[in-house]
C-alpha cells in the first residue's frame, strides 16, 4: 500500500509527460535492482487514484494477486471511505 501524494499520476496517457508517472517509476526501481544483482518484479496496480487524488494505493508483488484485488475492487468486494478535511 502506498500513500499517493496529489500530482502524482498513476498511469501515463496523452497529457503526462513520458517516464513521468507512477508505474514508470517502478519499472525504474526493478531496473535498479536488477544491476545490483536483485531480482524483483515489478509491483502491480490494482486499482488507480487520479492524479489531483491523494489516499492510499494498493499494488501487488504478483500477476495473480492484482487479478484477484483488481477482480474485487470490480465486483464490488471492496468498501471505499472518502474523507475530506474542510476548513472555514
Amino acid at each position: 500500500v502506498i500513500n499517493k501524494p496529489s500530482g502524482i499520476a498513476v498511469q501515463g496517457g496523452s497529457k503526462i509527460p513520458k517516464g513521468q508517472h507512477l508505474d514508470a517509476w517502478m519499472q525504474h526501481v526493478v531496473q535498479d535492482v536488477a544491476l545490483h544483482g536483485g531480482k524483483v518484479q515489478k509491483p502491480r496496480l490494482v486499482h488507480r487514484l487520479d492524479r489531483e487524488t491523494s489516499g492510499c494505493l494498493i499494488m501487488a508483488k504478483t500477476r495473480e494477486t492484482a487479478e484477484h484485488l483488481s477482480s474485487a475492487f470490480k465486483d464490488g468486494r471492496v468498501d471505499k471511505m472518502y474523507v475530506a478535511l474542510v476548513a472555514g
